[in-house]
């Protein structure tokens, strides 16, 4: 016998389904979807309670009439993770890929965060409170500062440590000591804190007053003793795995911490100030001035700008991968450094990315104005793509990591977004397809879901696996299965966000 169900949107829009006592509510659901175009929803019985996708039309009983509530899904994940967590507006969280099991089902949460490496994690519900699990010698296990941990507002993680700051600016802090886990020796500094950044071992909180409150592995930038009278009125700290750099209120950048090779050369040092923004590789600094130019230091095999110090002009931007820099100028061209097997050589692809020095000199005149200019660039741990205005991509740096484009260049026109795994690229085309390049192994072949990549609003990426949030709020996953690439255990929990 069927049952006629009503189900409603809060704008008053309703649809009628006839059922039979057996329909899973995930078919009513998928209805509602698919009648009112609508993306992620929970259905809501008439007396206001959330209802099981798994569950039957029989389970209703009398009370027929269903409102679909429309939800919002942010989908974390992290460039050295192997795993993705999915939350919901409501709080609801499926994780997948490669994860410690959690203490308790993750609900009413907020936000999540891991260590370095995947060692931990921990979750802001919405009360401010947190939940942690891991190797509870690198952060999983925050018992002893549990009482310490309400108005949280926001959580950093170092390799093996995390530090979370509340509300009231305090700082409260867990995990391995020689990695920032132990704030004890600088507690009764952590106060009016209003940001913590990380190195691979050590914090750095940078207090409403514009001082800046340093502990964890000294060399890694632990201790700022060294420049610490110098540390005031900072606006803004950048880290690399091993150093930090401090841009203050007057434009300089003042640094501490490994690497520090060139930084006390003085044309480096002249150049370090009037800053605005600093990007960071693995062992290398770029600091971008507030007149275009762009000074470097640390690693030479990252760092060293020489070769095209003359280019590094009204500079908008600098994107970094692992060991190598671009930087995108006002006129949309590109220069790029550091290892030229990872990106820091863009000679093949100058022409295409708008560099009128690549061009002939009988060309160069007649071509100036139809020159493509770049809107965004994206890297993978040692390549590089970049998006031109007119909507085609330019990718550069180590083949195997998606430098090369060949295999789909046909299809990279009137691209939207791209992202990015360590050896990958996934790029979505404003008619909602994608497309990918790079290791196969990471994320650069999705033949087995490509007919489901379709209608794609974006993509979120870990360290070797990619997730598709498609309009009618379905995901697609693919890439390294143990990292998430395959989701085939957690369909039908994705129904319940």
């Amino acid at each position: 016998m069927a049952v006629e169900i009503t189900v409603a949107l809060l704008s008053g829009q309703a649809m009628s389904l006839n059922c039979s006592p057996e329909t899973p509510l995930r078919d009513v659901k998928m209805a509602a979807r698919d009648h009112f175009q609508i993306g992620f929803c929970r259905l809501v019985s008439a007396s206001g309670g959330v209802l099981d996708p798994r569950s039957t039309v029989l389970d209703l009983g009398e009370d027929t009439h269903i409102t679909a509530v429309l939800t919002s899904v942010t989908v974390h994940s992290w460039p050295c993770g192997p795993n993705f967590f999915a939350i919901s507006s409501s709080g609801f969280v499926v994780p997948w890929g490669s994860y410690p099991t959690p203490p308790e089902v993750l609900q009413d949460i907020r936000c999540i965060q891991q260590t370095g490496m995947g060692y931990a994690y921990a979750a802001i519900r919405h009360d401010g409170s947190v939940v942690c699990w891991g190797d509870s010698e690198r952060g999983g296990d925050c018992s002893e500062v549990q009482g310490e941990l309400t108005e949280v507002v926001a959580i950093q993680p170092s390799t093996c440590a995390f530090a979370a700051i509340r509300a009231n600016g305090t700082v409260v802090c867990w995990g391995d000591p020689e990695h920032g886990g132990d704030s004890s020796e600088v507690q009764s500094q952590l106060t009016g804190v209003v940001s913590v950044q990380a190195t691979s071992g050590a914090f750095a909180a940078v207090r409403a007053d514009g001082a800046v409150v340093t502990w964890g592995n000294p060399d890694e930038g632990g201790d700022s003793t060294a420049v610490q009278e110098q540390l005031k009125q900072v606006v803004q700290i950048q880290s690399s795995v091993m150093g930090f750099a401090a841009i203050r209120a007057d434009g300089q950048v003042i640094a501490w911490g490994s690497p520090g090779d060139h930084l006390d050369e003085p044309e480096v040092q002249r150049k370090l100030r009037n800053v605005t923004q600093i990007q960071a590789t693995a062992l290398a600094f770029a600091a971008v001035r507030a007149d275009g130019s762009v000074a470097t230091w640390g690693l030479s095999m990252e760092g060293d700008s020489s070769q095209v110090q003359q280019q590094l002009q009204d500079v908008q931007n600098i994107q970094a991968n692992g060991s190598a820099f671009a930087a995108i100028r006002g006129n949309g061209t590109v220069v790029a450094w550091g290892d030229a097997r990872s990106g820091g050589d863009s000679s093949t692809v100058n022409q295409q990315l708008g560099d009128q020095e690549a061009l002939d000199d009988s060309d160069r005149a007649s071509m100036q104005h139809q020159l493509p200019r770049l809107v965004q660039v994206q890297a993978t741990d040692r390549a590089f793509a970049a998006i031109r205005l007119d909507g085609r991509v330019v990718a550069w740096g180590d083949p195997a990591h998606g430098g090369d484009t060949s295999q789909v260049q046909q299809h990279l026109f009137n691209i939207q977004q791209v992202q990015a795994t360590s050896g990958a690229f996934a790029a979505i085309r404003s008619d909602g397809p994608v497309f990918v390049w790079g290791d196969p192994v990471r994320g650069g072949d999705s033949s087995q879901v490509q007919d489901q990549l379709t209608q794609v609003q974006y993509i979120q990426a870990n360290n070797s696996a990619f997730v598709a949030v498609r309009k009618n709020g379905t995901l697609v996953t693919w890439g390294d299965p143990e990292s998430g690439g395959d989701s085939s255990q957690v369909q039908e929990l994705f129904e319940l966000l």
